[in-house]
């Protein structure tokens, strides 16, 4: 499938995963918009670049760098923070289970795990506050 990313001056880019019409190319091109097909290699670079973001604010939110996230302790703190990393990078990146887990310093089955454990765990009023706090981050970075 292709991807087309639409920019404007000023403003957010974003990419189409969709397969746009006439009617809707002529939408963004009236709204100076510019769009162009971006190739795999070029997308796999922005993902990249969009988890490395993820990983250092999440990581500044709880007053970690992003290397003591990827560490293998299973402290409470660390372990948390993990699970917002991996979920937000399945949230906002078209990674893989395997690219989060290695971009976590895990495998994908803990990866799997994690996002079990993050939807599960929702419900409790720490977990809502962490997620508030950190939606509030990202779109302060336009990460979202």
């Amino acid at each position: 499938m292709e991807v087309v990313r639409a920019t404007k001056k000023g403003y957010r880019n974003f990419n189409l995963t969709v397969k746009l019409t006439r009617a809707e190319e002529k939408i963004f091109k009236k709204n100076k918009y510019e769009l162009r097909v971006i190739d795999t290699e070029e997308r796999r670079k922005l993902n990249d670049e969009k988890a490395e973001e993820i990983i250092h604010i999440i990581s500044y939110y709880f007053g970690y760098n992003a290397e003591e996230i990827r560490i293998r302790s299973r402290h409470r703190d660390y372990v948390t923070a993990r699970m917002f990393v991996a979920n937000y990078l399945k949230k906002l990146t078209e990674l893989s289970l395997d690219q989060i887990g290695s971009a976590i310093g895990r495998d994908h089955s803990l990866v799997i795990h994690t996002l079990k454990r993050y939807n599960n765990h929702i419900i409790y009023q720490d977990i809502k506050k962490h997620d508030f706090n950190i939606r509030k981050l990202l779109k302060e970075f336009k990460i979202i």
